[in-house]
């Protein structure tokens, strides 16, 4: 639940001054991809679970890059 906030942030259209949207597109080139690798191989979950989790990666890089553009 705590991936939400930035992208409830973005959406919500706040905090999207240069610098937040900077230190997000830094934390996401990180966190997204190896995020991303660790879902797919985690056989604990569900192909439900995994599906909601990488459902949200591509939504927070959807906002991402709309805020990005925005700037």
């Amino acid at each position: 639940m705590k991936a939400l906030a930035p992208l409830l942030l973005l959406l919500a259209g706040c905090g999207l001054t240069p610098g937040f949207v900077q230190t997000q597109r830094a934390f996401c080139d990180v966190v997204i991809p190896a995020h991303r690798v660790y879902v797919e191989q985690d056989l604990g979950l569900s192909p439900a679970q995994k599906k909601s989790r990488l459902d949200l990666l591509d939504a927070e890089e959807a906002a991402l890059r709309e805020a990005e553009a925005a700037q």
